[in-house]
């Protein structure tokens, strides 16, 4: 096959007419390998993607036809067009068959003659299993179930605790109990959301539920995860997967890891009465800088005297600390603290509730006029629009300006 093709001679000759320097033996160890990646580069071109040479080429007589069908008088330009294009499908589908044949003869012959075999031809071995069996069924009778088994296949390759990993499959099986499932198989529960007055269902709970849309948002998925218009659970996940599979591995692991976490804090929230906030984190190798000096000697000292008023407030400190792992307490100059400084001055100026944060906001509006009857005044729209005088204290903070004392160190 090789040798009918006319320019396989060609591709001989240059490769082999390439200058070396050596010896004669050398010379022609060289000239043969160049020779030889030289035709498996030209075999490739030609032979290797011969497939999708000839779907391209139909594909493209398919459109031009579909093309000139609806003018009245071609052009005799596209009537060419056309004729190249049929001449070229031609040539490709001589190389395949040149290709097949080439393959046929290169196909080993048994050396005693033998009865032919029944095999079986979904299974690359030509052996029958019951999974190739399955998957031809599934094939016959609803095609979108292969791309399911593929998802399946991935989900189990990650690096994730079982349950973990688990936890998808059985979203895309629609098995997760939520309230609305179980109220179809007659159980008396509940049917309101652990996190808000509307009807629970895995729709609700992991995209339209204030509580889920919060976390995709902590988590940097809301635009890749949060479909207004969304109407199926199952139809949503395997898209999410599969397109999260295609842009960034991380990205899947994480998406899981937060249909996890909503699931885990809505079983807390529901019977253990724990509500759990949206931007909780767990804190470990935590580094707290001080820059009170007397306040940062008082909490580091194993002497027992202290002022009175502060004794309880210290107390306090230490058990905080002590529950968080790997803590470092370290002082600084309170020019390092300035912006943590404006922000708790700022907190203190107007009347905020302690727990402010855990009253997380239901789904984020992009239109600032909805956004003013959804957020309290007390929240100020930082996510949206930070107070100016944060920009300026980062920026200050980013180029160490205003910092003489820790300049000089």
């Amino acid at each position: 096959m090789w040798l009918s093709d006319p320019t396989c001679k060609s591709v001989i000759h240059n490769a082999m007419n390439n200058h070396v320097v050596g010896s004669p033996s050398f010379r022609l160890c060289k000239q043969l390998a160049n020779c030889r990646q030289s035709l498996i580069h030209w075999n490739h071109h030609h032979f290797g993607n011969i497939n999708s040479m000839i779907k391209d080429i139909n594909q493209q007589i398919s459109n031009h036809q579909a093309y000139v069908s609806g003018k009245l008088y071609p052009k005799e330009a596209d009537i060419q067009y056309e004729h190249d294009l049929l001449t070229q499908y031609n040539e490709l589908l001589k190389i395949q068959e040149k290709h097949w044949f080439q393959k046929i003869l290169s196909t080993p012959l048994a050396l005693e003659f033998r009865d032919d075999e029944l095999i079986w031809g979904a299974n690359k071995y030509g052996l029958y299993t019951v999974k190739s069996a399955y998957n031809c069924l599934l094939r016959q009778c609803d095609p979108s179930l292969v791309n399911r088994i593929s998802i399946f296949s991935k989900i189990w390759k990650r690096k994730l605790h079982k349950k973990i990993k688990f936890f998808p499959w059985r979203g895309l099986n629609q098995v997760i109990p939520t309230t609305d499932l179980l109220k179809r198989c007659k159980f008396g529960v509940d049917k309101t959301c652990a996190f808000c007055d509307s009807d629970e269902s895995q729709l609700h709970l992991f995209i339209h539920c204030p509580f889920a849309r919060e976390v995709w948002l902590d988590l940097n998925l809301h635009q890749k995860v949060l479909e207004p218009n969304m109407v199926d659970f199952k139809t949503w996940l395997s898209e999410i997967l599969r397109t999260l599979w295609q842009q960034d591995d991380d990205l899947s692991i994480i998406f899981t890891m937060g249909l996890w976490q909503i699931w885990k804090d809505r079983n807390e929230n529901r019977f253990k009465c724990k509500a759990a906030s949206p931007v909780a984190l767990k804190l470990n190798g935590v580094v707290i800088k001080v820059d009170s000096k007397a306040l940062f000697q008082m909490i580091t000292s194993t002497a027992s005297h202290c002022p009175v008023e502060v004794s309880v407030l210290l107390k306090d400190i230490n058990k905080l600390l002590a529950q968080i792992p790997t803590t470092t307490l370290s002082w600084t100059y309170r020019e390092a603290n300035r912006v943590a400084d404006a922000l708790a001055g700022h907190a203190s100026s107007i009347a905020m509730d302690d727990q402010w944060w855990t009253n997380y906001i239901s789904p984020r509006p992009l239109d600032y006029q909805q956004i003013s009857n959804v957020v309290p005044s007390t929240c100020s729209f930082w996510w949206l629009h930070p107070p100016f005088f944060l920009f300026e204290c980062l920026d200050s903070d980013l180029r160490g300006v205003k910092f003489e004392r820790m300049i000089r160190q």
